[in-house]
């Protein structure tokens, strides 16, 4: 059982009442087909959370990404939230993180062999990619919300740290629906869990939350990749080369930060975090402040730390000399506790069998 106690407000049980009936009525009127759904030709996974935020969807979409591009022709359509566009957008050379959004532009730089797109519309996005790309697959990011297309496949993402029937209903809570939704899913993913998780935990945690028949339960925990520095004038550092007396900066842009500070301060114990909201867009103030934090320390040995998510949105900033030199990317990847091999024959499985039809 997860050990994190995390906050609710009570007070807002009202406004978190009406919400959660006008999520009802919106999933009956799905439900019962009064509002129209659309059904791809080819198989479509959709990764989602019912939890706002924080369940580690990118690293998840990642997952998929790097486990199916080299055997299919392989596409992820996203919403491209953030971004200063609208409408259908296939990500290109020319693309930016304004353009398509700072999670669709990491991923379109890190799989070249798929196919990157964002549309809010999934339903025209699906449309548009099967007319220009003609997909073998695609991974629908974000869309377990998404009634409008019906997924193949559809993956739900539950936090370890944030279990949804603990949860209220936005705004008192972070649920986007009720916990009992979870029922849409084929694939229960439970993220985000401790190193040090045992069988007895997991066993309790599928118990809590109670999956309906034929649901697999699988738990991940996240990894971090070695330290990639910003820029040849970087010194090069190691995870494992920060000690107790490095001083490290921390600044993140991402909507649960905890793990990776609990991961640093297990390295030093001299930490600054500085934290901004989920999909913020950097400025050239936010690194004077982030240079300045980490020049109070005062301490030859330093480092300063951002995730891969926020460095696509700094990349067109003045990174002065004093902070490129200490300036490392930390990257993300999810890994499976058990049953990676079960859960990628599933994946791939499900893939071939719709092909065959």
């Amino acid at each position: 059982m997860s050990g994190n106690h995390f906050k609710t407000y009570r007070w807002l049980k009202p406004a978190a009442y009406i919400y959660g009936l006008a999520t009802d009525l919106r999933n009956t009127l799905y439900d019962r087909k009064v509002l129209a759904v659309y059904s791809a030709p080819f198989p479509v996974i959709c990764i989602g959370n019912i939890t706002a935020g924080g369940t580690g969807k990118t690293p998840q979409a990642e997952y998929l990404l790097k486990l199916l591009q080299d055997k299919f022709n392989t596409a992820l359509l996203s919403r491209g939230y953030g971004r200063a566009t609208k409408g259908y957008i296939l990500s290109s050379d020319n693309s930016t993180p304004e353009m398509i959004g700072d999670e669709p532009f990491q991923m379109s730089r890190k799989f070249t062999s798929a196919s990157i797109a964002v549309c809010g519309d999934r339903a025209k996005g699906l449309k548009e990619l099967e007319r220009t790309t003609h997909p073998d697959v695609v991974i629908l990011d974000d869309a377990f919300q998404h009634r409008a297309v019906r997924p193949s496949l559809n993956i739900l993402l539950i936090n370890w740290n944030r279990d949804i029937h603990s949860d209220l209903p936005i705004p008192a809570g972070l649920l986007r629906e009720k916990a009992s939704n979870k029922k849409r899913a084929d694939i229960i993913i439970v993220t985000k869990c401790p190193d040090s998780i045992s069988e007895i935990q997991m066993t309790e945690f599928t118990a809590r939350i109670s999956p309906d028949k034929g649901q697999k339960v699988f738990f991940s925990r996240i990894r971090y990749g070695e330290l990639i520095p910003w820029n040849n004038s970087t010194v090069p550092r190691t995870i494992n080369g920060i000690s107790q007396s490095t001083a490290v900066t921390i600044a993140t842009g991402i909507a649960s930060p905890q793990p990776i500070i609990d991961m640093l301060k297990k390295k030093s114990g001299n930490i600054s975090h500085i934290a901004f909201p989920d999909h913020h867009k950097f400025t050239d103030k936010d690194i004077s402040r982030i240079t300045e934090i980490s020049g109070k320390s005062g301490n030859n040995d330093r480092i300063v730390i951002i995730t891969e998510k926020d460095s696509v949105k700094m990349r067109n900033l003045h990174i002065g000399q004093n902070l490129a030199e200490n300036l490392h990317i930390l990257p993300v990847e999810t890994e499976f506790i058990t049953d990676k091999d079960e859960f990628d024959n599933i994946i791939i499985g499900h893939i071939e069998n719709f092909n065959k039809r």
